[in-house]
Formats: C-alpha cells, structure tokens, sequence
C-alpha cells in the first residue's frame, strides 16, 4: 500500500482524477452514516484522501433509515423494535461475533446521526 501511495498525487506529478476514472471505481454511499465503501481504485482513492485531492463519484447511495426505524442492536444481537424479538442471524459463517458487533456499532452510529441531523441534512450534536 506505501509503494502504491508513493508514486500517486499531485506531488509526484501523478494526480488523483475519480472523474475521469470513475469506470474503475465504484463507491457507495451509506446513509446516514456518511459512509463511502469503495471497491477498486484503493490505492487512488487512499492517496486523494493522504494528498487532499480530486474527487469521486458516487455510483450508488443507500439509505438505512428505514431499516434503523425497524430494528436495533443491543451490544450482542439486533432486535426487532416492533415485537422486541431476536433477529436470527444463524446465516453467518460461524456466527460472526466480530462483525456482528462492529456492524451493530455503525448500526447505531447511523442512528444517532440521523437523529442528529437538522431540516438542512447537517449533523449538529451537543456534546455536553
């Protein structure tokens, strides 16, 4: 990954230009995390962020409001708000405790920014 980031970015006279690659890169937006998931380009898309430059397209965007309204996680399992019973999720190869678990953290992250979010789509949180 260095090796990659070495030779990228305007300061190597090799700029990071998302728009006029954007076949090779895919990016998908998760709301309302704020989450971009991009799938090829890595090594590009690491050194725009390092260099703070250029931009990319975002192919897709999904929404997990509707599924935030429906559902929470409890620190160990997710629930359903409705009936207030276990989601199974036995489909997960070898139950996946550490994923699980760090899904159902951005799970809530999601939450709570959209809870936070004014009529304008700005986060503003009061931290005291």
């Amino acid at each position: 990954m260095i090796d990659g980031l070495i030779g990228l970015g305007e300061i190597n006279k090799n700029p990071f230009n998302g728009i006029s690659f954007a076949y090779n890169i895919q990016a998908v937006l998760i709301e309302p995390l704020g989450l971009v998931v991009v799938d090829n380009g890595n090594h590009s898309v690491n050194a725009a962020i390092v260099y703070d430059e250029g931009e990319i397209i975002v192919n897709t965007v999904i929404d997990i409001s509707e599924v935030l309204e429906r559902y929470r996680f409890d620190g160990k399992k997710y629930v359903s708000v409705e009936t207030n019973k276990i989601v199974n999720i036995e489909n997960l190869k070898n139950n996946s405790e550490p994923f699980t678990y760090t899904f159902g953290l951005l799970f809530e992250m999601a939450r709570v920014l959209k809870n936070a979010k004014d009529e304008n789509g700005y986060v503003y949180y009061d931290v005291n």
